[in-house]
């Protein structure tokens, strides 16, 4: 509909690019639009740019994501840093301070929460034991 109304310049079937200034009008052009290996060929193009867009996106997030984490190791890793970790670094810092989840997909404020709450716990009781000797 974009197209028919001139709000976009590319055919949504074959990929025609009608400009500022083209003499095609497309409402016509869509009604006599019937060449079938433009179709395909127009459909396998936007396909591999969803895909390469994707695919830069992942790479983005995962930039991001080391990013993150280096940041939070570099800071030293306190508690207070959590917020800099996703769900899936938060679920292995978890894990390694032996917090697992039961196989339950918990939220990131969730999993800062069990974190902060079981150093808590283990800072508060070294720190007794320190004072009685």
């Amino acid at each position: 509909m974009a197209f028919k109304f001139g709000l976009c310049d590319e055919c949504p079937r074959c990929g025609l690019f009608l400009g500022k200034g083209s003499e095609v009008n497309a409402e016509q052009h869509l009604s006599n639009c019937e060449d079938v290996d433009l179709h395909v060929a127009n459909a396998k193009r936007k396909s591999i740019a969803t895909s390469k867009a994707k695919s830069k996106a992942k790479v983005a997030t995962a930039q991001a994501d080391a990013e993150a984490l280096a940041s939070f190791k570099f800071l030293g890793g306190d508690n207070n840093l959590l917020y800099l970790l996703n769900e899936g670094q938060l679920e292995k810092e978890a894990e390694e301070r032996g917090l697992g989840g039961g196989g339950k997909k918990r939220s990131k404020s969730e999993l800062i929460s069990s974190i902060v709450s079981s150093s808590q716990l283990v800072v508060g009781s070294s720190s007794s034991s320190s004072s009685s000797r």
